[in-house]
């Protein structure tokens, strides 16, 4: 499952999912460029981590979610690797504002961020991947892309749209070396998300926090860093066959 040699972006890797992703890369040999919008401390030890496994790394600051960014990003990864071989687009948000107050802004940030920004990455880093007839892009959204939600129209618009990406693109290059997938996690155990659950517990109680986890078939939260393994694999040529897919990391929960 050795990628040695080839060149990873994670966008938003400096923390979270996008870290578990970037160092299950670097594990199985990629060079991997970490990108972060504001959290420079946190991205320069995700890059000692990474070079700590015999890797190389890069630190850019960009915000994805701007076209300019983006574009800036790209020269100076093409400075030092001169491409990118693998793409994960895994900079996500969500927001919960009821509908009849949703403004503009509201709208035009979330889709911003969970939509835009995979057009911009994808369409600037594929150019490499085409030139050489090898690529893989995984698209990481989430279960709001499956299901409707309240207060959540411009989460669940962004996702969805993320996901019907993902197999436009699968389909327009499958010919050409090229994959995209998209990976949804479910409930994972994060250092960001841990307050909430932390604080979950505490307001409403044991016996109803443990109500809503028997929801998860396998009774726990997620391991981010089985998450980012089953990337690692979709990121290298044992996956090769494998385009066009959406994968569930959630210990079995199923929407009807």
């Amino acid at each position: 499952m050795s990628i040695k040699g080839k060149t990873a972006l994670v966008t938003g890797s400096s923390r979270s999912l996008g870290k578990s992703i970037a160092i299950s890369l670097a594990k199985s040999g990629a060079n991997v460029v970490i990108n972060h919008r504001d959290s420079e401390d946190e991205a320069i030890e995700v890059a000692k981590e990474i070079e700590d496994l015999g890797v190389q790394s890069l630190v850019v600051q960009a915000e994805v979610s701007k076209k300019d960014d983006v574009l800036k990003m790209s020269e100076t990864v093409h400075e030092k690797f001169g491409g990118v071989d693998i793409l994960v687009n895994n900079v996500g948000t969500s927001a919960m504002v009821p509908f009849l107050d949703m403004t503009d802004e509201d709208w035009h940030q979330i889709i911003g961020i969970n939509l835009h920004s995979f057009f911009y990455c994808t369409q600037t880093f594929i150019r490499h991947m085409v030139k050489n007839q090898w690529g893989r892009i995984i698209n990481i959204t989430g279960h709001a892309s499956l299901r409707g939600s309240p207060f959540a129209a411009h989460t669940v618009a962004g996702k969805g749209g993320a996901v019907g990406f993902t197999r436009s693109i699968a389909t327009e290059f499958a010919d050409q070396g090229i994959t995209c997938n998209n990976v949804a996690p479910g409930h994972m155990d994060t250092p960001p998300r841990r307050p909430y659950y932390t604080q979950l517990k505490e307001e409403v109680g044991q016996e109803w926090y443990g109500g809503w986890i028997s929801k998860i078939p396998m009774k726990k939260l997620g391991d981010p860093d089985e998450f980012g393994a089953l990337c690692a694999f979709l990121a290298s040529e044992d996956a090769s066959y494998i385009t066009g897919q959406m994968f569930l990391v959630n210990g079995g929960i199923m929407y009807s």
